[in-house]
């Protein structure tokens, strides 16, 4: 099974913060985006073989995006959660592995979007199915 039949709903997440963020700022393009993914994954990456990520430049508004992601990340992961209580929300946590293949998954879409559209394919993609 595909990545997008088994986890549609961790995607779906992920990109909501992206589409969240590009709202608040429209500047934001698709390499702006890429950057963020490629920085989530090889902090994750990182984690899992015990090295320091690399040492990565957020460039306009990638860092408030990056929080964003890592956010959604460890609430998939199981490590954080929404709420409490009986209010809290619960999601079967993820393994590293598998957010990794995620976040690669949409990194995969942003470089294809950027082939085929330019600068903010992506964004326009993922903004029109996102409320």
């Amino acid at each position: 099974m595909s990545i997008e039949e088994t986890h549609l709903d961790t995607l779906q997440n992920l990109e909501y913060v992206v589409v969240q963020r590009y709202r608040e700022h429209p500047e934001l393009t698709d390499r702006n985006i890429q950057r963020v993914y490629t920085a989530v994954i090889d902090s994750y990456a990182a984690e899992h073989v015990g090295r320091q990520p690399r040492d990565w430049r957020p460039e306009m508004f990638e860092a408030e995006l990056y929080k964003d992601v890592v956010a959604i990340c460890e609430i998939r992961l199981g490590r954080t959660k929404i709420g409490s209580g009986k209010q809290a929300l619960h999601f079967e946590p993820l393994d590293r592995e598998t957010l990794i293949r995620c976040l690669k998954r949409l990194q995969n879409s942003v470089q294809r979007q950027i082939k085929l559209y330019g600068g903010r394919g992506y964004l326009d993609l993922i903004t029109q199915f996102t409320p």
